[in-house]
């Protein structure tokens, strides 16, 4: 369960909220992947665009998956 953090912190509350709802639903899908899936989010530490702009805001709401 995740902690109360400062409002500093909340770019990273909201990715990890993100990671762990995409990894709960593989995991509905293949039970057996419990244990190959690791949820990690990162905020604002690393975006892929600007934040300065909504398209950039946007391309950075991303999850992304890394295959052994």
């Amino acid at each position: 369960m995740l902690k109360p953090e400062p409002a500093a912190n909340l770019p990273a509350i909201v990715a990890l909220i993100r990671v762990e709802a995409v990894r709960t639903a593989l995991i509905a899908l293949d039970a057996n992947l419990v244990a190959r899936l690791k949820a990690e989010g990162f905020g604002e530490t690393r975006p892929q665009a600007s934040n300065s702009t909504l398209e950039g805001r946007a391309q950075n709401r991303r999850v992304e998956l890394a295959l052994p």
